[in-house]
């Protein structure tokens, strides 16, 4: 049984929707945080990070949630990394472009808003720094129906799940249609429709 330690609502949730896609059996295991059980003893000999996710399937233990994922799909549904060479580089492209370049900004607005990390400044900063490439991915949308190819992979799960923290953040998308019709579509599926369960959404 695979065991993965982190809450829908951290970076955790990309993996959880995932395993919801695979419809693999798996537990779901949040950490208290404010006890700092994230720093325990046994929890860093899993990850010396102190962070989350983890993942444990069997002996093997990984952590990051990009790797996880694509450890995930790699072994339970490869056609999600892309059916040729070139929609797996594409894929992997949007899902790092979607972490470095766009989940930052709403980790900044998110640490002030909810733990007071940061200032206003900051997260006013970085609200204004994430729309140039929220017009990326907005132009890139307007006439498609996924992030690559014509099927759902690994690039829509990585860059909604993105997105959704931008939507929790209630962040203004007006200016940017072709990403909010796409999180529409997103919505619509099953698996995401349990994560947003999980979210308390």
């Amino acid at each position: 049984m695979i065991t993965l330690y982190g809450s829908a609502n951290s970076s955790a949730g990309r993996c959880v929707w995932l395993l919801e896609e695979l419809n693999v059996p798996y537990e779901q295991k949040e950490l208290n945080m404010k006890n700092r059980e994230h720093k325990s003893e046994w929890f860093l000999k899993l990850n010396p990070n102190g962070k989350i996710p983890v993942l444990v399937d069997g002996e093997f233990v990984l952590w990051e949630s990009n790797a996880i994922n694509q450890y995930l799909a790699e072994k339970y549904k490869p056609e999600l990394l892309g059916r040729t060479l070139e929609d797996r580089a594409n894929v992997s492209r949007w899902v790092w472009w979607s972490t470095l370049h766009v989940q930052r900004y709403f980790d900044t607005i998110l640490y002030f808003v909810l733990f007071n990390v940061g200032s206003q400044d900051m997260a006013i900063k970085a609200g204004d720094e994430v729309k140039p490439y929220l017009a990326i991915l907005n132009d890139h949308l307007e006439k498609r129906d996924f992030m690559v190819g014509t099927e759902f992979t690994l690039a829509d799960l990585s860059v909604a799940s993105v997105i959704n923290l931008g939507f929790g953040l209630e962040y203004d998308f007006t200016a940017y249609p072709s990403i909010v019709s796409w999180m529409g579509r997103m919505k619509t599926r099953p698996a995401m429709i349990s994560l947003l369960t999980k979210m308390g959404r």
